[in-house]
């Protein structure tokens, strides 16, 4: 459904295609994306936004909230498509919905966009082979890694036997043959994560890591005054990959040696975030109090605030962490596992953050944090200069807004 006639006279015309509802604050993926369309929102180009919705990824209110942010009107329209679900696996596939995009197609390609931005791979996909001038494409975690690492933990857990592996691995090729034949002939692609580089050009896809927009600094008076005894915070999105990673390495090592050091409820893990604890998780801290679950946590800065160190052992190579830089925005101090600098290269142990690659290193630098608070403060304080210089939203949209500016011109980055 499009508001109005689509213009394709006056300023350059960019095609947006995105994935669920943008929102400035709340969610993952969505957050940038809404900053990144405001940003060329901004620019005064005149924006079609394609918005791919499913059940699991809008909602009316929330829909009719983003036409009234972005003030849609004749500069800025908006164009919606719905399926059950876009993206459907089955047993020897990948395949895209694009029948649900049949009846918009020729509106879409009437704009006669100059540059098509795609937020994600499916967005990527969903237009492949239509007529939308030079795509940019930003990608966010790859689905070829994260297959294979959700189905290795479900094999840890219990939950799959060798046979889901091997299907997992055959699915993770059949993603990388469809990466490498949407993204090859694609003018830019632009990578959230320094390790999908590597990745890529595996594939011949040539990319380029960019610092996504982060929305989360407080004021620094909005952040509580620290716990008596040591407390750690772990949240995100709990059913995620990073955190499935992390609370394997939380549970089973980081924990006992917590114990060996501070006593049995000498330390405190407070735990936040959507999605629920997962099952297996929530049987294992039942007869451990030091473990605490709060759910979401409306007020982030407040619990955040009297923690000592934000715990992300994310040991799974793969992405570049929202919540690492929601507490660098907050002047946190973190303490996470090696592998997370692979995807954020401005992670360095001492300096902006503490790295471990194993229980006994994380605990020596939970105790740094707890023990040592000016060390701990200079280096959060480091590790939100890196926020400011990189994430913070108005430095990362300039970069992608340069980007399009390039691509328009013909100058490619």
């Amino acid at each position: 459904m499009v508001r109005g006639e689509v213009l394709v006279d006056g300023g350059a015309r960019i095609l947006v295609v995105v994935g669920g509802v943008p929102h400035p604050s709340v969610g993952a993926s969505v957050v940038l994306y809404h900053h990144y369309i405001e940003g060329l929102r901004r620019e005064g180009y005149r924006i079609l936004n394609l918005m791919l919705l499913q059940p699991d990824n809008s909602d009316e209110a929330g829909l009719d909230e983003y036409r009234a942010r972005l003030q849609e009107g004749e500069d800025f329209q908006i164009v919606t498509c719905r399926s059950p679900r876009f993206v459907q696996t089955s047993r020897y596939r990948h395949a895209f919905d694009h029948a649900a995009l049949t009846p918009v197609r020729a509106q879409i390609e009437a704009f006669q966009p100059q540059v098509t931005l795609c937020l994600d791979f499916a967005s990527a996909w969903a237009v492949e082979g239509w007529s939308v001038g030079s795509r940019v494409v930003w990608l966010g975690d790859l689905n070829f890694q994260t297959f294979l690492h959700h189905a290795l933990y479900s094999l840890k857990e219990g939950e799959a036997r060798f046979r889901h592996v091997a299907m997992a691995l055959w699915h993770a090729w059949l993603w990388r043959r469809l990466y490498r034949r949407v993204l090859r002939p694609c003018e830019s692609v632009v990578v959230s994560s320094k390790s999908s580089e590597r990745h890529l050009a595996a594939l011949g896809v040539h990319s380029g890591y960019q610092p996504y927009p982060w929305p989360a600094e407080p004021p620094p008076e909005r952040m509580g005054v620290k716990a008596e005894r040591p407390t750690f915070f772990f949240f995100g999105q709990l059913q995620g990959l990073g955190s499935r990673s992390a609370f394997h390495v939380t549970v089973e090592g980081i924990y006992p040696r917590l114990v060996r050091t501070w006593g049995k409820g000498g330390f405190e893990i407070l735990i936040g975030g959507r999605g629920g604890l997962p099952a297996w998780v929530e049987a294992a801290i039942a007869d451990k109090p030091e473990f605490r679950y709060l759910g979401f946590v409306e007020d982030l800065d407040e619990i955040m605030g009297r923690c000592h160190a934000l715990l992300a052992p994310i040991d799974v190579p793969v992405g570049n962490r929202s919540r690492i830089l929601t507490a660098l925005s907050k002047r946190m101090v973190v303490v996470a596992h090696v592998n997370t600098a692979l995807g954020n290269p401005d992670l360095v142990d001492g300096r902006s953050c503490y790295l471990a690659d194993g229980p006994d290193a994380y605990v020596e630098r939970l105790r740094r944090a707890v023990d040592n608070p000016e060390e701990a403060a200079a280096v959060a304080e480091r590790g939100f200069q890196v926020y400011k210089r990189l994430f913070a939203p108005d430095v990362a949209v300039a970069v992608m807004n340069d980007i399009i500016r390039a691509t328009l011109s013909g100058r490619v980055k």
